[in-house]
């Protein structure tokens, strides 16, 4: 999984967690599209990184930048194990 599928995935499980509301909802309040939202959840989302943060921010999360790490061996089966899936 890439960072932005991940970033996806806990923005998705976030927002159904807390019952923030409805893709709609939310887009119309951020004045975003229900699409970006959309690709955004899914880790395609290829627009404003300002979207990301905005809606990020709007179910109270954050967007930040940490040090990559060297894969370990085991880190490298598992990335291989998934392609093989």
């Amino acid at each position: 999984m890439n960072s932005l599928e991940a970033i996806g995935r806990k923005a998705r499980k976030h927002r159904k967690q807390l019952n923030l509301g409805s893709m709609r909802e939310i887009a119309r309040t951020l004045q975003i599209s229900v699409n970006d939202i959309s690709e955004i959840e899914r880790g395609i989302f290829t627009g404003s990184i300002l979207n990301v943060e905005r809606y990020l921010s709007y179910i109270g999360l954050e967007l930040t930048a940490v040090e990559s790490k060297t894969p370990t061996l085991d880190d490298l089966e598992a990335i291989f194990r998934e392609d093989d899936d």
